[in-house]
């Protein structure tokens, strides 16, 4: 900065969900469980999910079926994409704030050891799925308005379940890398193309990790966010 170049910062993390009424669901589970790569200490992971009411049981359900399914176990098994967990303490302290303001502990939390044996000072953390009721209550809460970098999603119920309440939702996050939405309504996918300013994002029914040509189309827009680190 001293002679006067600009400096370019990843601007990370905190990436959102969004899964309309409309949404491919089992797509959108895919999508989300990229929250648990490397037990979710990497940039490009989703830290929370909006749902729409409509289809919020049948996600969180999709979801929970597919996180326990999730293995714990040494980096050179192929099914195997959590890690050890460096920030344990804290990851307790999310869960237990929100937990203890009315979010609902889906599943999973539990300290283990490699062989996915409970321990209260093992190195893993089973994959855990926060449901939270509500925009209002998600902008109090850490899980939702924090960069965990833990094997933690916290899925957000979208009440009111209206567009512009979502867009300014996403808007109000002082993080933000890219944000993803799940839906075809053209009117829907317009509003999130033209009024999202949170980040770069992807729109349509993506394949995640399998990119084709025309699935989904990435814009990128200005974003002036904060990085932890």
């Amino acid at each position: 900065m001293r002679h006067g170049k600009k400096a370019v910062l990843e601007l990370s993390a905190n990436d959102t969900v969004v899964v309309w009424r409309d949404a491919r669901v089992d797509l959108a589970i895919r999508a989300m469980l990229e929250a648990f790569y490397a037990s979710g200490q990497i940039c490009l992971t989703p830290n929370r999910a909006v749902l729409h009411p409509e289809i919020a049981d049948e996600a969180l359900k999709g979801l929970q079926r597919e996180i326990e399914r999730l293995p714990v176990g040494r980096p050179e098994r192929p099914d195997v994409i959590l890690s050890p967990v460096v920030r344990r303490a804290e990851f307790t302290e999310v869960v237990v704030e929100a937990v203890g303001a009315g979010a609902t502990l889906v599943t999973g939390g539990e300290f283990v050891d490699v062989h996915g044996v409970p321990r209260a000072r093992g190195p893993f953390i089973r994959p855990a799925l926060l449901k939270v009721d509500g925009l209002e209550q998600a902008r109090t809460l850490r899980a939702a308005r924090e960069e965990t970098f833990c094997p933690l999603l916290t899925a957000v119920i979208a009440d009111p379940p209206h567009v512009a309440d979502v867009i300014a939702f996403l808007n109000a996050n002082r993080y933000g890398l890219r944000n993803s939405l799940w839906a075809t309504d053209p009117a829907v996918i317009a509003a999130f193309a033209t009024e999202v300013r949170n980040g770069g994002h992807l729109e349509g029914q993506r394949q995640p990790s399998r990119p084709r040509p025309g699935a989904a189309r990435r814009r990128r827009h200005r974003a002036h966010r904060r990085s932890r680190w």
